[in-house]
């Protein structure tokens, strides 16, 4: 077995501290480790295998675009990661996977945002929630850190609130926005 872990931002070619204890377990466990480095989409220490092989990436969350690039990479050295593209987003990205599990969450809008007009879009589809609380993210995370101001608003109804909210979660995530915006029935 293959895993693939997140290089130190700080010190190539060893692990993310925060992947440390399971990179050294897997080695100590007999398992082949990789090093990707998440800024540069580089993998070191991966030679081309005579047949295709597995290998599982242990590591911090990528976008889409992150993703398939690894995905290609490992797949050009005989490699083939455990979800392809398709599953990854499928699993990332909260819209995608709805159509699986939309019968056993909290109610749920999305909007991709292309421009002013989406936020409209947006506020009109959480007509639904009617007034009932709320919570904002984006297709992948939240920013429950900014709970009052980014995440939580008491009241869907209340539409300057929420278009407020959204504004600030747009704001706080600037290119970190993973595709559009989620609100979901705070339960």
């Amino acid at each position: 077995m293959n895993i693939l872990f997140c290089e130190s931002p700080l010190e190539g070619q060893k692990v993310d501290e925060a992947f440390y204890n399971e990179y050294n377990s897997a080695k100590e466990n007999g398992f082949n480790t990789f090093l990707y480095n998440y800024e540069t989409g580089c993998v070191s220490g991966i030679q081309a295998a005579g047949t295709t092989e597995t290998v599982i990436y242990r590591g911090w969350m990528l976008k889409i675009a992150q993703y398939k690039k690894l995905y290609e990479i490992v797949w050009s050295k005989n490699y083939k990661l455990i979800n392809n593209p398709v599953e990854y987003q499928n699993c990332h990205y909260l819209p995608d996977s709805l159509r699986f599990i939309g019968d056993y969450t909290p109610k749920t809008i999305y909007q991709k945002i292309e421009n002013d007009d989406s936020i409209n879009i947006l506020l009109d589809k959480a007509k639904i929630f009617d007034g009932n609380p709320v919570i904002i993210k984006d297709y992948v995370k939240s920013e429950k850190h900014y709970w009052h101001t980014a995440c939580f608003v008491e009241n869907a109804g209340n539409h300057e609130k929420l278009r407020e909210a959204i504004n600030n979660f747009i704001t706080i995530r600037e290119n970190a926005l993973n595709e559009g915006i989620v609100i979901r029935e705070y339960v």
